[in-house]
């Protein structure tokens, strides 16, 4: 009796020195919270920050960057910088989306308790501000003829150069392309003119076809109006001239000057706009006025001498418009 309890005294000594032993040895777990070298919660994740600007390098601020495989995200500040913290190491698929810009991807590798950096590059899409297709129907000596104009007001934060192509489509396929006329501050204009028997048949042939304006970008993004018809379309030119009730009229002497014309009254809203030229080199417009729909003259109270040429354009309240032919008249004050 008295060996056995020698021995299990014996063996619990032996215990309690390995116990002691034991917790004064060192730690060096770096996920043990009471080792030296414990880095905390974050030992195995990493982070992914970077910055996001459109192709001119203008911060782009409210962007989402989202890491797809983590399914963590950030939202970029006014200067276009984000964070996302605590990834998963590897291999992660990073997409950076906002509302005018075409998303982006990209891959990042991702490494323990390190902060990888992705800086993305946004295209802005272009935007059409606004855009208008009119009809307009001009008298000729022989005969009336039509064309089609189509303006477009166009927008891209990338600036002018990022804008590659600008079309004029009309339905089932037709393709034209639209001239670049000027710049103002951030906004382009184009326009585009379609003449009857050159780009088109007839009026009877587009008359209830589609147009819409495309806008491409240098990287291929793409942009369009929505498809929109032309209001009104002048069948036939509704104005014939006359000058003092003379077809040839003799030289003018005495001032007022009255400009009269014939027509054919419209079932549609619409105004005159008479104009008159100096027939010298550059052609000058010398007197222009607006007149109502429901007359059918307009009075010019002073000319200089000299020679000159006139027409009435009837426009209606869509822009649509019928140009009269060309009349002369000489004014000669004694």
């Amino acid at each position: 009796m008295q060996i056995t309890m020698r021995i299990l005294s014996l063996v619990l000594c032996a215990c309690l020195v390995l116990l002691i032993t034991s917790c004064n040895a060192p730690r060096e777990n770096p996920f043990d919270p009471d080792a030296d070298n414990y880095q905390g919660p974050g030992a195995l994740v990493g982070n992914l920050t970077g910055r996001v600007t459109n192709l001119t390098v203008v911060p782009v601020a409210g962007a989402t960057v989202y890491a797809l495989s983590g399914n963590q995200g950030g939202v970029t500040n006014a200067g276009g910088y984000y964070t996302i913290p605590d990834l998963d190491p590897g291999q992660h698929l990073v997409v950076c989306t906002r509302e005018g810009f075409a998303p982006d991807t990209l891959e990042a590798d991702i490494e323990t308790n390190q902060t990888v950096t992705a800086n993305f590059k946004l295209d802005a899409l272009p935007v059409i501000q606004s855009y208008d297709f009119t009809s307009h129907s001009y008298a000729t000596s022989t005969s009336d003829y039509s064309t089609i104009e189509a303006l477009a007001e166009i927008s891209d934060l990338d600036g002018a150069n990022d804008i590659n192509l600008v079309q004029l489509l009309v339905e089932y396929g037709n393709e034209f392309p639209m001239s670049r006329d000027s710049i103002v501050g951030a906004l382009v204009y184009y326009s585009c003119t379609l003449v009857e028997e050159l780009d088109f048949n007839s009026v009877d042939s587009v008359r209830f076809q589609h147009f819409f304006v495309q806008v491409t970008t240098d990287s291929g993004h793409t942009a369009a109006s929505p498809p929109t018809q032309i209001r009104y379309f002048f069948d036939e030119n509704p104005l014939d001239l006359r000058t003092n009730d003379f077809p040839t009229p003799p030289p003018i002497t005495t001032f007022p000057i009255a400009l009269t014309w014939d027509f054919s009254p419209l079932h549609i809203t619409y105004t005159f706009t008479v104009q008159v030229y100096k027939n010298i080199g550059s052609q000058p417009l010398a007197w222009q006025a607006s007149v109502p729909g429901s007359q059918t003259a307009a009075t010019i109270s002073y000319l200089d001498d000299g020679s000159y040429f006139w027409h009435v354009t009837c426009v209606d309240g869509y822009g649509n418009t019928a140009q009269s032919l060309d009349a002369s008249f000489t004014v000669s004050i004694p």
